[in-house]
């Protein structure tokens, strides 16, 4: 079983959407501003193989209500914590992540359950 775990900006006109703020975009998109105005949310996704394709599909995620980095990694250790709770065997599990990921505070708990995490360290 393949997982992902990566955030994103949900771009918003609204002012009255919950947790509505100027984020960076850190994917610098062709024709679009350096900060976007919505909500940051961490998402936690599990990659599916059926007949030589492949398909992502979300299985949580979750408004980052906060300013600032802190609480993204705290959501995303809760979701994984949610997730090995129903797992049978976390340990044939890979999980995909991005370099902002590659915290030890994330990692540790997850190579102590034998969880195989693929990403690029800094």
């Amino acid at each position: 079983m393949t997982l992902v775990l990566d955030d994103f900006i949900a771009v918003r006109a609204s002012k009255k959407a919950p947790s509505v703020a100027f984020h960076n975009d850190h994917a610098k998109r062709a024709n679009r501003p350096k900060f976007l105005w919505g909500q940051l949310r961490v998402s936690l996704g599990i990659i599916c193989f059926r007949k030589g394709k492949v398909a992502s599909l979300p299985l949580m995620m979750r408004l980052i209500r906060t300013k600032g980095n802190t609480f993204k990694l705290q959501s995303a250790e809760m979701m994984l914590q949610l997730l090995f709770k129903w797992l049978p065997c976390p340990a044939r599990a890979r999980l995909l992540v991005d370099a902002w990921y590659m915290k030890k505070s994330l990692l540790l708990p997850l190579i102590a359950k034998s969880v195989t995490v693929i990403g690029q360290v800094r």
